[in-house]
């Protein structure tokens, strides 16, 4: 071939190499733009959502199976989490290794944590285990069944028992085991107790029935006192739980109706449900959070936050399941089905994340969540 034809042919094809560049980088640069037209004028894609929406870590040791065993609570044990089943209580640290592992061996196990110390037994059974750090320090064996438990900050813990002569006995001890004090129902039966903070005063829920009508008690007990500080009673309603707010007052949780009490067990606030069913609840000793409606029936439910001085706060609508309701952050949490929601104070709803789909229970911390499911635990980041 000729020089001159060969220097032509050279230019060809470096003409031809440019054309394939200069077409290459104007495809890129098209969808760029496109891209920011998207985000511009469709309002049905949030670009900035799907870069920042949550996902299972799978990075760690997450999911940590349960191994066949059947899942039933989770707590929160410092920055581990504990894992209830059917055979064993585990502690699982934040990557997801299992620290210990306990086989308790009772039918329907029961879970009161707080701090350091873990109170495990079976419903209406006899035998108390308690453990500090996952080390079991002692068990008793009491002579009537244990209907329920608490722990305060300290470690102090209250056990509920039946008795001969009572319908109900609570024994205050200390975090060696030593007995602080005992108080009594006569006639309602306990379902629950809560500390106020660090010390040994605690509230216990009671309940029974007068002439077909069904009776609810709130009691306020104290080593100070031989008697109640204060009883208080709610006739034809059902007590599901009463706790400490911040403020020093107590909130009443009712099948019917949220009341507040002052420290004498006077009513300084009261929420009506009216007609709407009460499926859950959550108290941070801030605010109240409120799950209405029966999801089968209606394919909706309500929540309502209210905050501990009884200002309702806001009242939302969801169309999905709701498996668990939290409170962290002065936020509130559902955990629904596909669906992990943050409500704000104002009630502005945000998606987190999308969980698995039998996930039942919900334990937050600052940058996702632990997610308790059918046969694993899992754990969100958003």
């Amino acid at each position: 071939m000729p020089v001159h034809e060969f220097e032509e042919a050279r230019k060809r094809r470096q003409r031809k190499k440019l054309r394939k560049r200069l077409i290459i980088l104007l495809a890129v640069m098209a969808v760029v733009v496109l891209v920011f037209v998207l985000k511009d004028y469709i309002p049905l894609i949030d670009f900035d959502s799907l870069l920042t929406f949550g996902s299972l870590n799978s990075t760690e040791n997450y999911p940590v199976p349960l191994q066949g065993d059947e899942a039933i609570d989770i707590q929160q044990q410092g920055n581990n989490t504990l894992v209830l089943t059917n055979s064993r209580l585990l502690s699982i640290k934040p990557d997801g290794s299992i620290k210990s592992e306990i086989k308790h061996g009772l039918v329907n196990p029961i879970l009161t944590t707080n701090g350091r110390t873990s109170l495990l037994f079976d419903s209406a059974g006899k035998t108390l285990s308690r453990y500090v750090n996952d080390e079991l320090v002692n068990s008793q064996t009491y002579e009537y069944p244990i209907m329920a438990t608490a722990v305060n900050d300290d470690g102090e813990f209250a056990v509920v028992t039946q008795a001969r002569r009572y319908a109900a006995q609570i024994t205050v001890y200390d975090e060696n085991f030593n007995q602080r004090y005992i108080c009594y129902s006569a006639e309602h039966h306990i379902l629950s107790v809560a500390f106020k903070g660090s010390s040994d005063e605690l509230l216990a829920c009671g309940i029974n029935a007068e002439g077909g009508v069904l009776q609810s008690r709130v009691y306020r007990f104290s080593s100070s006192s031989e008697e109640a500080l204060f009883v208080k009673d709610f006739s034809g309603s059902l007590i599901l739980s009463a706790g400490y707010l911040d403020s020093g007052n107590i909130y009443c949780i009712l099948d019917d109706k949220l009341v507040i009490l002052n420290q004498n067990g006077e009513e300084v606030y009261s929420y009506s449900y009216a007609d709407q069913t009460l499926a859950m609840f959550d108290c941070d000793g801030q605010n109240i959070a409120l799950l209405f409606g029966n999801y089968t029936h209606f394919k909706k439910n309500t929540i309502v936050m209210i905050s501990q001085t009884g200002r309702v706060l806001f009242t939302s609508q969801s169309t999905n399941s709701i498996s668990d309701v939290r409170i962290y952050e002065q936020k509130v949490y559902l955990l629904g089905s596909g669906e992990l929601i943050c409500l704000d104070q104002n009630g502005q709803a945000q998606t987190l994340a999308q969980p698995p789909a039998d996930a039942t229970r919900l334990l937050l911390f600052r940058s996702g969540a632990y997610l308790l499911c059918s046969d694993r635990l899992e754990k969100v980041i958003y």
